[in-house]
């Protein structure tokens, strides 16, 4: 049993089965632990990330979930969809970092109000896109 932690994420660990045979839902988990969906996220990303425990997910139908990772079988599991996961955020970024450029080309080019409002507006809605989506990716790593 890990030492220091806070009283939420001994909760979250103390919920999380041994190997990948029967993960739990982040549904389930969060409904055991009384704590929204987004709370039970942080927590395991806190737990792997700054704790340094071995807790997984897999996103395998009918068998997805978090569990205690307890040899390399379940590493394999648990790695197996971030790195897909992590390439389409990183094209999605690309992509919003063209459409930059062609904004920011667009706002310099002929001074219209209306032109430079909407590259604004546009401009906004996918930098906001991509940081939501980020965020989410980041917390459940």
């Amino acid at each position: 049993m890990p030492n220091n932690l806070s009283d939420r994420e001994q909760i979250i660990y103390d919920f999380l089965p041994a190997g990948r045979q029967k993960p739990i839902t982040l549904k389930n988990l969060s409904c055991l632990a009384n704590m929204n969906q987004r709370e039970v996220r942080e927590i395991i990303y806190a737990l792997v990330v700054k704790r340094g425990l071995p807790v997984g997910s897999s996103t395998e139908p009918n068998a997805g979930g978090y569990f205690v990772i307890k040899d390399r079988d379940d590493l394999e599991v648990a790695t197996r969809h971030l790195t897909p996961r992590a390439k389409k955020i990183f094209k999605r970024a690309r992509a919003l970092d063209r459409l930059f450029t062609r904004i920011q080309e667009w706002i310099e080019g002929p001074d219209t109000r209306r032109a430079k409002a909407i590259a604004y507006g546009i401009l906004a809605a996918a930098a906001t896109y991509f940081a939501v989506h980020l965020f989410l990716f980041l917390i459940d790593l």
